[in-house]
């Protein structure tokens, strides 16, 4: 569920969090207090969810992201014997393998 979107789109909703805390008892007699989250949709922006099953999560970690950008360009257009098993990979599954860039004008 997305609660941010671009300007003139509307967010699909925003979540609304409740602590629900309970507690435990093991068999040395220790109590453990627990702490779960409910989870509430509002103002959804596409009607009512109706019933769904919805969890918290945290994104996976993102490690690397910048090294690409030390790859020269002319290794990524010219297709490095580096490269070269991946792009055969993607040529055997279809796909076209052609470089393309954001800023092309």
């Amino acid at each position: 569920m997305q609660d941010q979107a671009i300007e003139g789109v509307r967010p699909e909703g925003r979540i609304e969090l409740e602590p629900q805390r309970s507690f435990v008892s093991f068999a040395d007699g220790s109590r453990a207090e627990l702490e779960r989250w409910d989870l509430r949709v509002q103002d959804a922006a596409y009607g009512p969810l109706g019933e769904v099953r919805m969890s918290l999560r945290v994104g996976p970690q993102v490690i690397g992201l910048g090294l690409l950008e030390h790859v020269p360009d002319a290794a990524i257009t010219q297709g490095i014997p580096v490269l070269a098993g991946c792009i055969a990979r993607c040529r055997q599954s279809n796909a076209s393998g052609q470089f393309a860039s954001l800023f092309d004008a």
